[in-house]
């Protein structure tokens, strides 16, 4: 058994490899609705900054059959209507 440290970034390298497949595996062809996952996928957030900061952009979900579903346009028109990158 390895020492707790170990164990420690062992769970964050198996996270971080979960998180890396679930990316590959999003298909959001065809979908208006998304939940928080895909959502953040779709903006190219993680999902952390996605859940803590979507209400900055007025980003608010519905409730459907016990998910949390956004409108794959509100997303679309939060990206477009943000402040422009600058250097």
């Amino acid at each position: 058994m390895g020492t707790p440290e170990t164990d420690v970034s062992l769970l964050d390298e198996i996270k971080a490899l979960r998180q890396q497949i679930a990316v590959l595996c999003v298909d959001l062809s065809g979908k208006d609705w998304l939940t928080a996952d895909e959502a953040a996928h779709y903006c190219g957030v993680s999902v952390s900054q996605f859940n803590a900061r979507a209400h900055e952009y007025d980003l608010d979900p519905r409730k459907f059959m016990g998910k949390k579903l956004y409108a794959k346009t509100a997303l679309y028109q939060a990206i477009y209507g943000a402040k422009a990158w600058t250097r």
